[in-house]
Formats: C-alpha cells, sequence, structure tokens
C-alpha cells in the first residue's frame, strides 16, 4: 500500500504495518512467490527490515518449489551504511 506521492511511512520516518493479520499472510505468498524483493537505502537505513518468510508452512512450500526457503534481498541505495555487515537484512 502506498499513498498517491508514493509515501509508505510517516512523516516522522517511523514503521507503519499496513492491514491485519490476512494482509500480512496475503502479503508473505507474494513474496514466496518472487525470486527477489528489493528496498530502497533509506528503508534499510531506518528500518533493516529482514525481508524473511515468517510462516514455516509458507517458507516450507516455497523452499520446495524455488530451492530456497526466502527470496533474495536487495537494496538499492547510492551508499551503504558503515555496519551494513551486520544488519539484519544482509544475514538472511
Amino acid at each position: 500500500a502506498m499513498t498517491a506521492d508514493g509515501k509508505i511511512a510517516p512523516v516522522d520516518g517511523g514503521k507503519v504495518n499496513f492491514g491485519g493479520p490476512e494482509d500480512r499472510r496475503h502479503m508473505e505468498e507474494l513474496r514466496a512467490e518472487a525470486d527477489a524483493v528489493i528496498i530502497g537505502g533509506g528503508t534499510l537505513r531506518a528500518e533493516d527490515p529482514p525481508l524473511i518468510l515468517r510462516d514455516p508452512e509458507i517458507r516450507r512450500r516455497r523452499h520446495a518449489a524455488k530451492g530456497t526457503p526466502h527470496p533474495t534481498n536487495i537494496t538499492a541505495c547510492s551508499s551503504l551504511p558503515a555496519d551494513a555487515a551486520g544488519l539484519r537484512f544482509f544475514n538472511h
């Protein structure tokens, strides 16, 4: 979900959880079908999201179908934080 101007976070830069449990499960199903998930550098620095499949059953089905339990994480940014190697995003 995003606003007309492409924003998906509040003005203060905090994290927002859109939707309810059904929406999050649907997002997991969609991610399970993808080869990769991409985020921008601002999201990486602000949230350090581990873009993994959390539902064990969805993860198992993805592994059986695609050979890996999670899609590849990709970031598009001009510079990485100095502590990039320790970010959760890169550890999955």
